[in-house]
């Protein structure tokens, strides 16, 4: 039996850090406009600049000891705020600085090689069970998903999955004869394997770097596997799981090739990825990170993130970090910002997407212009999302994972 999709939703992600608590004045605009779902980021973790991704104290103190009222103090700040809000929490189970430091692995870039840690996992598992026992029954009146999010940036990334490791090395030769392959020699260093054409590795000539390859994407897939399995067994049957996993149109993102069997195995309700991957040019392609075919084949939503630089989007991290570059290079005026989010806006509503705001670093949606297109994107969303019966292009694109483990 083929089950119902996901009903596209609307919904804002609120800032990180400290820029949250400056930023209330527009979680009010986005109440006024009509947004009802929040997500909120009840964070233990440091970005890359250092710099702590939640502004609150610390949830897990530590192994097994947690303060669930600095949770509650964020929603019901929010609620001070939205009193109608209902609620996305993400779930980090990145390990706060104090574990990362006992154990000598971080999970923020060592996802891999943590999901083959004993200790590591056995605190993680408490914590996510720990979460969700009190979120569920202290909030389950205002709960409606959860993001389950682990990995650099919460989107399960580990961009030197190749590296090899203690843990890794030893568990190497067992998954090769699980898999009826033969035990070839670890790599000695990061991507030490040769190659014979720049972008491709050989099938026939490179076997080791291929397998090498297959081998820790399945390790991350088998982490998202255990945790979203996990979750389901402590939520409401009716409550949504929401993973940054399955990005393999982004080159640069490593350990989502194995995405198709988590999707088998233990498929989510719906999968995030972000915009600010893609060109923001205007005219540019824009377009999604992950495959939307291949989760619509079965019944999973795509949740687009609308974390587009707009023009007054505050990038100053700090008195000495300024964001600037690459994907953080953002619209130029108000003009860019209107034409950009009714682009990102469109291309949801005709595929059927859902779509969140991000305000990153805050600032995001102060200009008068782009707030009036929230507020009218919100009138047509409410109207016309429903409606959508999917996009009407001609081409096709094809991506395929299994592919994706020959590129160097």
């Amino acid at each position: 039996m083929i089950e119902k999709m996901l009903s596209p939703f609307l919904a804002y992600r609120l800032p990180y850090g400290k820029f949250l608590h400056q930023e209330w004045e527009t979680l009010e605009f986005m109440r006024d406009a009509g947004i009802e779902l929040i997500s909120i980021l009840p964070m233990n973790t440091i970005n890359s600049v250092g710099d702590a991704y939640s502004d609150y104290p610390l949830i897990w103190k530590w192994d097994s000891v947690y303060d669930f009222r600095v949770l509650d103090r964020q929603m019901e700040d929010v609620l001070i705020h939205h009193p109608s809000a209902r609620f996305l929490v993400t779930v980090d189970l990145n390990s706060p600085v104090w574990l990362a430091r006992r154990l000598s692995m971080d999970s923020f870039y060592e996802v891999s090689n943590c999901s083959l840690h004993k200790v590591w996992k056995q605190l993680t598992f408490g914590y996510l069970n720990a979460f969700l026992n009190h979120t569920e029954s202290r909030w389950n009146d205002r709960i409606e998903g959860y993001v389950i999010a682990c990995g650099r940036t919460l989107e399960w990334i580990e961009s030197q999955n190749r590296k090899p490791s203690i843990l890794k090395n030893l568990h190497f030769r067992d998954w090769c004869k699980q898999h009826g392959l033969p035990a070839l020699e670890v790599p000695l260093v990061a991507d030490g394997m040769p190659h014979c054409h720049p972008s491709v590795y050989d099938p026939e000539k490179e076997v080791a770097a291929l397998q090498w390859t297959r081998y820790v994407n399945e390790l991350t897939a088998n982490l998202v596997i255990e945790f979203i399995s996990a979750a389901r067994k402590r939520i409401r049957p009716e409550v949504k799981i929401g993973v940054f996993y399955s990005h393999i149109r982004n080159g640069g993102i490593f350990g989502h090739l194995d995405c198709e069997r988590v999707l088998d195995t233990a498929p989510p309700d719906f999968v995030l990825g972000a915009a600010c991957n893609r060109s923001a040019e205007i005219g540019g392609n824009s377009g999604y990170i992950g495959v939307t075919a291949m989760l619509r084949r079965r019944n999973i939503n795509f949740l687009f993130e609308c974390d587009r630089i707009t023009s007054s989007a505050n990038l100053k991290m700090s008195e000495f970090v300024t964001l600037s570059g690459g994907i953080w290079e953002g619209w130029k005026n108000e003009a860019e910002d209107v034409a950009g989010m009714k682009r990102e806006l469109g291309m949801a509503l005709a595929n059927g997407l859902s779509f969140w705001f991000f305000n990153i670093w805050g600032g995001m949606y102060r200009a008068p212009a782009v707030r009036a297109l929230i507020r009218r994107a919100v009138d047509v969303w409410k109207t016309y999302a429903p409606l959508s019966t999917g996009s009407a292009a001609e081409i096709l694109l094809v991506i395929d994972p299994e592919s994706c483990y020959q590129l160097a």
